[in-house]
């Protein structure tokens, strides 16, 4: 057994490699080529949720399983919000393989699935990048998401005057455009394409303000708690999902609306699904379209599939 670091995840693991795997594990659920059980998750009185995650490739040498931890209140405490390690087991043997440092791949496989949404499901003229959220996986949209489509443009919101400057100096060094926005409503006015990658519980902005032909990546914490949108956007929306089990039982901005009765669980589509019926998917330029994830198993079980073919 071996320690895989997450200086190791970067060098073997690609944006673009990424953005492959996503769209190979999403098309392998629709298939139903990977065993991935639901998600068992537990809340502690001091906030801490904690998620395992297996996941299995029919056929393939690994097993995996991902042990998450988030607590919003981390970044107070100069700890990241989300931390994850994987676990890598021999199918056949059960030997353990590898334990990886997972906040790097976490937020490459998330931003990954919403551009693999993204290019899917946005207008293919959209080039304002609207983000909500100055932490990893902001940056690792950023990067996922100019693969997708031609950004012209990045704006990006934080609570924080501090953060969201320092992240706009730090991506703009890369050579993208990127401005700090004061107003939240002004990223709703003007973005193409939005990625909410918050802690929140309270929706982040008016639905009604979203502009036709939108399109949303709603990545924040998965927990029946959280809300980064609110039902009149849900109520608007094509709704495509990484996973609609999970979406079902944890997912507060896809709970929430259909136990209020403004949507019906037969509007809500698997992301995998519409990547192998794309004929399924029936959109215009004019429909808001919503991508709601919250990490499925598949995807971090093909990532290290990948990375012990490399390391092994």
């Amino acid at each position: 057994m071996f320690w895989v670091s997450e200086r190791t995840v970067e060098e073997n693991l690609s944006v673009e490699t990424s953005i492959r795997l996503a769209r190979e594990a999403y098309l392998r659920l629709a298939k139903g080529e990977v065993a991935s059980p639901e998600r068992a998750w537990l809340l502690t009185k001091d906030g801490l949720s904690v998620y395992s995650m297996p996941s299995y490739i029919i056929g393939g040498r690994v097993v995996s399983v991902k042990i998450a931890r988030l607590n919003p209140r981390n970044p107070n405490r100069a700890l990241p919000s989300v931390q994850a390690t994987i676990h890598a087991y021999d199918s056949t043997t059960g030997r353990e393989l590898a334990r990886v440092e997972a906040e790097t791949l976490t937020a490459l496989r998330t931003a990954a699935s919403s551009a693999v949404a993204t290019d899917l499901l946005a207008r293919k003229n959209a080039s304002v990048l609207g983000i909500f959220g100055t932490g990893k996986q902001a940056k690792a949209h950023v990067q996922a998401l100019k693969t997708a489509r031609k950004i012209s443009r990045v704006l990006i919101y934080s609570m924080s005057t501090a953060r969201r400057e320092k992240f706009a100096k730090e991506t703009s060094e890369n050579g993208i455009e990127v401005r700090p926005i004061a107003k939240p409503l002004e990223i709703v006015r003007d973005a193409d394409i939005l990625v909410l990658a918050t802690n929140s519980t309270k929706p982040l902005f008016p639905g009604r303000l979203v502009r036709m032909g939108t399109h949303v990546n709603a990545v924040g914490a998965a927990t029946p708690e959280a809300r980064e949108i609110d039902t009149e956007f849900v109520k608007r929306s094509i709704i495509v999902v990484d996973s609609k089990a999970q979406a079902l039982a944890s997912y507060g901005d896809i709970m929430k609306p259909l136990k209020q009765g403004a949507i019906r669980k037969s509007q809500i589509r698997e992301l995998g699904e519409l990547l192998l019926h794309p004929e399924k998917l029936n959109r215009s330029d004019e429909d808001v379209t919503l991508f709601k994830s919250g990490g499925v198993a598949a995807l971090d079980g093909v990532a290290v599939e990948y990375l012990m073919s490399r390391l092994l």
